[in-house]
């Protein structure tokens, strides 16, 4: 194993997830997901491989604070699920004029940030002078009390009135109507709206508004236009086709010079509803497998350890496949209702497998051991929960154990883990190293899937696999889009720490061949 010194990615002392930390250095997702376990080791000159569940020599120090936090995980959602998007041309990089940052080519955004924005349209001019006396307090505060399914696919404010729709939540997700600008404030209302919540859910209720462009936070400019993906009414760039994932500070200017005739309009809303209902029923759909995956991840962890302890020398492949067949003798005597969650196992065991396969030279147990050192230390019983009172932060944003997980991470696969009693979690270091594992592996599986030709651009622009997965860690999404996004915009956490800092940490490049 001493070569895979070479390929180790070290994180060093940063800020990720949460400020300044202690010293510390793919698409079938609904179900695609499972932690597996080499030991966690120390990045260092040296590496020792440690089997399946290892023998924690790293010692605990409950003297050393956590200082970090996850992004709330967003499970599925279109940034997610569509295909990433593709530049339309170059950008040049502020350091190197010749190459091309792996960030700026993930974002595919179509224009230069050179190019002056359009004229605003009639109806931007209209909808800013009918907004800018609304006192959007109560509004907020209505959006922030419903749930993700009421706002995309209901009108909240005036089933009879769109326009009035339109105004209302327009008002209440931006910040800013100057400069013919529409600054957007996803946080203003709800942190969870930041990733669930896109221009679909603010413009959408209008069918005049077709057109639009989105100025980031860098500059860089993409055309928009009005669109139905997988059922939920929304904006797409207009240069690739796929959704176009906006978030707070992203300013907006609405582009139509006039409104679509009467029958038009009645025939598009007559329409959206249509959409809108089916893309409903699909959430709600959607949302019943995610109550689930807790149940699928706890039989996961229940195979693990028993293969553990029957065979606690043997690689993280070998374990998969070993508890893909105890689970597929479990079918033939289980009952039908576990029996579909043995079939995920399975389907995750394999998955967790090819991605092993397609990334010989991923060193799982160096790359955890990096980011156990940026975020704890190596300490099982780290946890950030007194800042967050302090700072009146909502249980579901603290982080736990070693490598920092929050609640709604952690339970995706199976840990039970209560913000305000997370003793027995902490206390469990098997459960912490097998949820590390699967949710590293699930995220690997993301990148790989992308094909030969992304992988190929990451490591041309300087970044390897390891780096890309530090980021979805540190963003909490699981998405690359969005994790490209916490980078590209200078996002934080809510102590303060920047992804952009976490990822330039990284000491050495891990390569895939």
């Amino acid at each position: 194993m001493k070569e895979s010194s070479k390929h180790v990615t070290l994180l060093l002392k940063s800020g990720a997830r949460s400020g300044n930390r202690t010293r510390t250095p793919l698409l079938e997702q609904d179900f695609k997901s499972c932690v597996s376990t080499n030991s966690t080791i120390r990045a260092c000159s040296s590496l020792i491989h440690f089997s399946f569940f290892p023998q924690y020599s790293q010692p605990n120090d409950p003297s050393t604070p956590c200082k970090n936090r996850l992004f709330v995980l967003e499970y599925k959602d279109l940034t997610e699920s569509m295909p990433i998007e593709k530049p339309e041309s170059k950008i040049e990089s502020k350091k190197e004029k010749s190459k091309i940052s792996m960030w700026e080519s993930l974002t595919a955004e179509s224009l230069s940030t050179q190019e002056t924005a359009p004229h605003r349209g009639k109806l931007h001019k209209n909808l800013t002078e009918s907004i800018k006396d609304i006192d959007s307090h109560d509004d907020r505060q209505t959006l922030a009390n419903k749930k993700i399914e009421d706002i995309r696919f209901s009108p909240l404010f005036s089933k009879d009135d769109y326009k009035a729709e339109t105004k209302a939540r327009l008002a209440a997700y931006t910040s800013s109507h100057k400069n013919d600008w529409f600054t957007l404030d996803y946080e203003s209302v709800d942190e969870r709206h930041e990733t669930k919540v896109g221009l679909g859910e603010i413009f959408g209720f209008d069918p005049s508004i077709t057109d639009l462009v989105v100025q980031k936070t860098d500059g860089t400019l993409i055309y928009g236009e009005r669109a139905v993906i997988n059922n939920r009414v929304c904006f797409r760039n207009k240069a690739t086709g796929l959704y176009l994932a906006t978030f707070s500070g992203d300013k907006v200017r609405i582009l139509n010079e006039k409104e679509l005739s009467p029958e038009e309009i009645t025939a598009q809303l007559t329409k959206d509803q249509a959409i809108r209902t089916k893309g409903r029923q699909e959430y709600l759909a959607y949302q019943i497998k995610l109550k689930e995956r807790d149940k699928i991840g706890s039989k996961m962890n229940e195979l693990l350890a028993a293969i553990n302890k029957s065979h606690p020398n043997i690689t993280d492949k070998e374990t998969y496949r070993l508890a893909a067949e105890e689970a597929k003798k479990q079918l033939k005597t289980v009952p039908e209702e576990e029996q579909k969650y043995l079939k995920i196992v399975i389907m995750d065991c394999e998955k967790n497998i090819e991605a092993l396969d397609k990334a010989p030279k991923f060193n799982l147990s160096a790359y955890k051991s990096a980011i156990a050192d940026i975020e704890s230390n190596h300490n099982y019983i780290a946890r950030n929960d007194d800042k967050g009172r302090k700072k009146k932060v909502v249980p579901g944003k603290w982080a736990f154990g070693k490598y920092q997980f929050i609640s709604n991470t952690a339970n995706r696969y199976g840990a039970k883990l209560d913000p305000q009693n997370p003793e027995s979690f902490l206390k469990n270091e098997y459960l912490q190293e097998t949820i590390m594992n699967n949710y590293t592996l699930e995220n690997l599986n993301k990148i790989l899937s992308h094909g030969e030709k992304t992988l190929t651009r990451f490591q041309d622009n300087g970044y390897s696999i390891n780096q890309i997965l530090a980021a979805m860690h540190f963003s909490g999404s699981g998405s690359i889009d969005y994790a490209n996004a916490t980078i590209k915009e200078g996002r934080k956490d809510w102590l303060g720490g920047s992804v952009a800092t976490y990822i330039k940490k990284t000491e050495t490049k891990l390569n895939l061949g």
